[in-house]
């Protein structure tokens, strides 16, 4: 808390700003972003790959911060105070740090997948910087952070390890769609069936069933594609351009737009959420590259 404190001390209306986009790095649209780009337009491989390490990872953390129970650093000591902007983005339990998390899932990932020392080091310094950041919002702890990094990179070698081995092994890839789909039965399963205590109880359970909503579609896109779909990424740099401005705009809205009605023809507050997040998956990752894939194939581009 020491340190949190000292941190408090230099803030300033800049640095506020610049910890603020740099702890964008680590927020679920960036990540969104990022990996669609990869599944519509450059490679399926690495983005199927990049999905699994971020919602394996995901999941981790929800589990972790039910485990431990910690409260946010400003809960336990109100001397820190932290930059209001940050709050909204700071729900649910404290420990470990999601955005770290999610940060050194995405960019672990792609350090994986290029191979290129460059790529490493950059990632490495995102990292570091979203993991500051927090602490420098006075949202996390060291503590928080530190673990969120260990378990950050030991997700990034699991996951590294198991699509590094599918070709090779090939009880591997069914195994690792089996195992995700057990997590997301657990994430649901808990979310629904825990009792509810206070808003930061509420907050968590709601974060748990979009996990486990999101990890099952997830499973299901990538089945699909690899034994029905095999949807075609290639195209001229303006149509590329074209189907990512639009997936992503469509994909964001859907996410905004179903909220309302999804929760309307499920009812409850938990299953609602879930529903919402495996639709939108579904959509993103098999229903809207298929379309786009097969207009391509009939204005033949290549």
């Amino acid at each position: 808390m020491d340190f949190l404190l000292m941190l408090k001390e230099i803030r300033t209306p800049f640095l506020d700003n610049l910890f603020l986009a740099i702890t964008f790095l680590g927020d679920e649209t960036f990540f969104t972003a990022v990996v669609l780009l990869f599944l519509w337009c450059l490679n399926k491989r690495v983005g199927y790959f990049m999905f699994y390490t971020f919602m394996l990872g995901a999941c981790t953390n929800q589990i972790l911060k039910n485990v431990f129970c910690i409260p946010r650093p400003w809960v336990i000591n109100p001397a820190i105070d932290p930059v209001e902007c940050a709050i909204d983005n700071a729900g649910g339990y404290s420990f470990p740090s999601g955005h770290t998390q999610s940060a050194a899932g995405l960019f672990g990932s792609l350090a994986v997948a290029f191979r290129k020392a460059w790529v490493a080091v950059m990632g490495a310094a995102a990292v570091v910087l979203v993991g500051f950041s927090r602490m420098y919002l006075g949202v996390h702890t060291p503590a928080d952070v530190a673990v969120s990094l260990a378990t950050g990179l030991g997700v990034v070698i699991l996951t590294a390890w198991l699509f590094g081995s599918m070709e090779s092994r090939p009880w591997v890839k069914p195994a690792s769609r089996i195992f995700g789909l057990g997590v997301a039965a657990f994430m649901l399963l808990h979310a629904w069936l825990l009792p509810t205590f206070d808003d930061v109880s509420v907050r968590y359970l709601t974060n748990a069933s979009k996990a486990g909503g999101a990890m099952s579609a997830m499973i299901l896109v990538w089945w699909l594609d690899d034994s029905y779909i095999r949807y075609g990424i290639q195209g001229p740099w303006w149509w590329q351009a074209l189907k990512y401005a639009l997936g992503l705009g469509s994909t964001l809205a859907l996410l905004i737009l179903l909220k309302a009605p999804v929760g309307s023809l499920v009812g409850g507050h938990l299953p609602a959420y879930t529903v919402r997040y495996f639709l939108v998956i579904l959509w993103a990752g098999a229903v809207y590259p298929l379309l786009f894939s097969r207009l391509a194939a009939r204005l033949s581009l290549k």
